[in-house]
């Protein structure tokens, strides 16, 4: 099907170009490679996309690799049949003549020298039909979520009924948590650990709302590097939200003996820093 994809990249992002999957095949193969991020900001048409998309990822294979998921929305679309009908008179004296008009009705007359006249009129009312797609409405079910032994166990995903991300993370330690979202989930680190349950209830659906176009778009968010490091002999832990706004957890540097660096591109003022031996150091705009 024929799909128009936007995408607005962060201020100095150097994300591209993209390759881009759909959910019916798991997002393997990807239907289009190699897109420019040129073309995405500017709205790129593809009529690769296979039937029945509903989430489309769209991945840099360049110098980031990160993805983000868009939800394909349907265009309404709207048939209507008019039918009209034909009329047509013949009258009979000392001359013979036949008319052939277009009306809404049908009559035909006989008069003969006696003056004897004959009518017949039947009216015919047009007829419309009108056919509307919507978007397809949204399962939500319940999902267990089990801690996993000596690692942090996280999920993104959709509450149900919203179209705002949330995250939800079980430690090494549980307990296990129960939530009710939007299927498919987001992401998940630990998927074999998700155990997906029965539809949640009071209302398992969102209410379908006509569309008449579908326009998405990452936030303007200011995207720098940063280069965190540290003399320390141990491991020394940083969190992060990556330029496509995805929470970056657990990152470590150190326990070598010596000085340990490490230098990402991330939103600016997002670094959290664990560790008590880090030093954070502000490099400028992503390189692009």
């Amino acid at each position: 099907m024929t799909t128009l994809i936007t995408l607005v990249l962060p201020i100095g992002g150097d994300a591209g170009p993209f390759n881009l999957s759909s959910n019916v095949n798991g997002y393997t193969p990807p239907f289009e490679t190699n897109v420019s991020a040129s073309a995405l900001q500017a709205g790129y048409t593809t009529s690769l996309v296979p039937d029945g998309t509903t989430i489309i990822r769209v991945t840099s294979v360049g110098v980031c690799t990160n993805s983000i998921d868009i939800t394909v929305g349907l265009t309404p679309t709207t048939t209507t049949t008019s039918s009209s009908s034909t009329s047509t008179s013949t009258s009979t004296s000392t001359s013979t003549s036949t008319s052939t008009s277009t009306s809404t009705s049908t009559s035909t007359s006989t008069s003969t020298s006696s003056s004897t006249t004959t009518t017949t009129t039947t009216t015919v009312a047009p007829t419309t039909t009108t056919t509307t797609t919507e978007e397809p409405v949204t399962l939500c079910a319940s999902f267990t979520i089990e801690p996993v032994i000596g690692d942090l166990h996280i999920v993104d995903y959709y509450p149900c009924g919203s179209v705002v991300p949330d995250i939800i993370e079980v430690g090494p330690a549980g307990p296990s948590v129960v939530i009710c979202a939007g299927v498919p989930l987001i992401t998940d680190t630990h998927p074999e650990a998700t155990i997906q349950g029965s539809p949640c209830f009071p209302p398992t659906t969102t209410t379908a709302i006509p569309t008449t176009t579908t326009t998405t778009s990452s936030p303007v968010i200011a995207c720098v590097e940063y280069t965190v490091s540290t003399t320390s002999s141990s491991n020394q832990n940083y969190d992060y939200i990556d330029c496509f706004g995805v929470f970056i957890p657990d990152n470590s540097v150190g326990g070598v003996g010596g000085y340990d660096s490490n230098t990402f591109c991330a939103q600016e003022g997002s670094v959290d820093l664990i560790g008590i031996d880090l030093t954070l150091v502000l490099n400028g705009p992503c390189p692009t």
